[in-house]
């Protein structure tokens, strides 16, 4: 009676998928418990919400210019001026309006911290995914790269580069993202290559498992050795 195994490749991807998930969600228990019992993760929370709801309400607290949302509306005192009547936090160089600019100074921040992020991650996931996946010459082609970015000073490459496209902020998102994706690309390097091992470790694994059984042998084939094993026993 012939057996038949069948392949395990899709098993064992369920398997280390189900391996992945558990331990995620542990971490992520572990992280919320800490979280909550940490005064400064708290209090930066706070921060982040309250940055979020001043941009979403940036057209009630401060009434938008008629021109531009974005141009700070100006006095004719170009002196600074202490805080007090139409200016609540007072007003800066050439007479600008100190409150009007944080107000709706936070939604360029996000729109630059929002887009940079996004950028550098997608950068990151591609360049270090490649790289732990392929191995070989296309990983120390890639992570080598990678290295030569990250040994030159932040700053100065994002203002080189910023230097060079010209003044504006998709320039500015530009020269900073050239910055920020090497980390990315590590961490995925790092993840990936720990996927892969795992993926190999319950292939293995499972391979063991479903392998057929030795056939078990005869009872007149276990018989005669049984007999031949008494006779030489008798003599």
């Amino acid at each position: 009676m012939s057996t038949v195994v069948r392949p395990a490749g899709g098993f064992s991807r369920q398997v280390s998928f189900g391996m992945s998930v558990r331990r995620r969600l542990a971490e992520s228990r572990y992280f919320l418990h800490l979280f909550r019992k940490s005064p400064l993760g708290l209090l930066g929370l706070a921060i982040v919400i309250g940055f979020f709801g001043i941009a979403a309400l940036a057209p009630l607290l401060a009434p938008p210019n008629p021109v531009d949302p974005y141009i700070i509306p100006k006095t004719f005192i170009t002196d600074p001026q202490p805080p007090g009547g139409a200016f609540v936090f007072g007003t800066g160089p050439f007479g600008t309006d100190i409150y009007y600019g944080i107000v709706w100074g936070t939604r360029i921040s996000l729109r630059i911290a929002i887009t940079l992020v996004g950028i550098s991650f997608l950068l990151g996931i591609v360049i270090g995914g490649v790289a732990g996946y392929r191995g070989g010459l296309v990983e120390s082609a890639l992570m080598r790269t990678t290295d030569l970015f990250m040994s030159l000073p932040g700053l100065v490459l994002a203002m080189a580069v910023a230097a060079v496209l010209g003044r504006s902020i998709e320039n500015l998102i530009l020269a900073l993202a050239l910055v920020w994706w090497p980390s990315y690309a590590r961490i995925m390097r790092g993840e990936t290559l720990r996927v892969r091992s795992i993926s190999s470790l319950a292939v293995n694994i499972v391979a063991i498992s479903t392998a057929p059984a030795p056939p078990p042998l005869c009872a007149g084939s276990a018989a005669r050795r049984r007999a031949r094993s008494s006779g030489a026993a008798s003599r």
